[in-house]
């Protein structure tokens, strides 16, 4: 395709200029337009739109909202008296902003550096044990040895402990939070940093490009399924059936279903939104999927809005509305993602977490 080597010229201008929009190579509704044309070069251009509008703000948006956190806690560690809602507030903001980038785990964002940021599951509660140890052992607190050691020290989850659960009377508190808030922040310039750095090379590879992208949305819903809403709620291998109120994700802060909701609402971004992959339906049959997978998120997303109690309550008083949407719209949108593949005819590789 010809007009290749020019997409990605622009794609390098608009980084190093800063600019996301797509002004200096036209129209978003002209690129997309294109992609009806058929070819590999379809899925070039379709990997543009994801670096442009989806990848590259998503990460930079992630790193902005992580560095302001660091800049909450600097602040609020040298007040007088420390305003708790405002590092709460800041906490919320980025961690909800990872969520919506922490499934694309393709290019620069491995499964490991996602660990580091947010340890997920923690099944042995790890975290609060060791947030506990180093606040007992001030000498072993520092940005160098946090950047050196452990993921259950390092990321969102520890920060939460600190911010939420830990006193703020506690004289080794702000120490800490300062520590991991720094580790937090430079990991997620360098993420915003690397895909800068790789955007150009991820659209010249656009049909691979595309066969990771579904991957990691598939594997992301099936993880919203089977682990983040099944095991609070008790239910998938090696569960009991009992609630698991500590197993459910930022329990302690309370944000344990707005997280889900963040991650489905960037999910149907890139699956149904103006620059996901509906842009690659080119016929009657494929075009219907995407119409119901559209729905499907309206009703998941719905249903999710509808929960007003924070998930480690909701599993033990109130369960019947999420074992509903566990059962029915979100088990749903797993089987309807699990047959992405081969409505786009890509290719995705070996699904570890399926065990396909």
């Amino acid at each position: 395709m010809q007009n290749i080597p020019s997409l990605r010229h622009c794609l390098r201008i608009l980084i190093v200029t800063g600019l996301l929009g797509l002004s200096a190579c036209g129209s978003a509704e002209n690129e997309s337009s294109k992609v009806e044309a058929g070819g590999s070069g379809r899925y070039q251009l379709v990997a543009q739109q994801f670096a442009q509008q989806l990848l590259l703000p998503g990460f930079a948006n992630h790193a902005s909202a992580a560095s302001s956190l660091q800049q909450t806690i600097a602040q609020q560690c040298s007040a007088d008296v420390i305003d708790e809602s405002a590092l709460q507030a800041a906490w919320t903001t980025a961690y909800l902003s990872w969520q919506k980038t922490n499934f694309l785990l393709f290019g620069p964002l491995t499964e490991e550096r996602a660990l580091r940021l947010q340890f997920y599951p923690d099944k042995r509660q790890l975290v609060p044990v060791r947030v506990q140890q180093l606040l007992q052992n001030p000498a072993t607190i520092s940005r160098e040895k946090i950047a050196i050691g452990t993921a259950p020290t390092q990321g969102y989850p520890a920060l939460e402990q600190l911010v939420f659960a830990v006193p703020a009377t506690d004289p080794h508190r702000c120490q800490l939070m300062s520590a991991i808030a720094a580790f937090v922040a430079t990991q997620a310039a360098g993420l915003s940093t690397d895909w800068q750095q790789q955007a150009a090379t991820f659209i010249e590879n656009g049909e691979e490009a595309v066969g990771r992208a579904v991957d990691s949305l598939q594997r992301a819903v099936y993880r919203l399924h089977e682990r983040r809403l099944a095991a609070p709620l008790g239910l998938g291998a090696g569960n009991d059936r009992l609630p698991a109120p500590t197993s459910a994700e930022a329990a302690v802060a309370k944000q344990s279903l707005p997280a889900m909701l963040a991650t489905v609402e960037s999910l149907r971004q890139w699956l149904t939104g103006p620059a996901g992959l509906q842009a690659l339906a080119n016929d009657a049959t494929t075009r219907e999927y995407f119409t119901e997978l559209e729905a499907t998120f309206a009703t998941v997303i719905t249903a999710l809005q509808a929960e007003k109690l924070p998930l480690a309550i909701a599993v033990v008083e109130q369960p019947d509305g999420l074992l509903a949407i566990h059962a029915g719209s979100l088990a749903t949108l797993k089987n309807q993602l699990g047959q992405l593949n081969t409505v786009l005819n890509v290719y995705t590789g070996f699904n570890a977490d399926d065990g396909d």
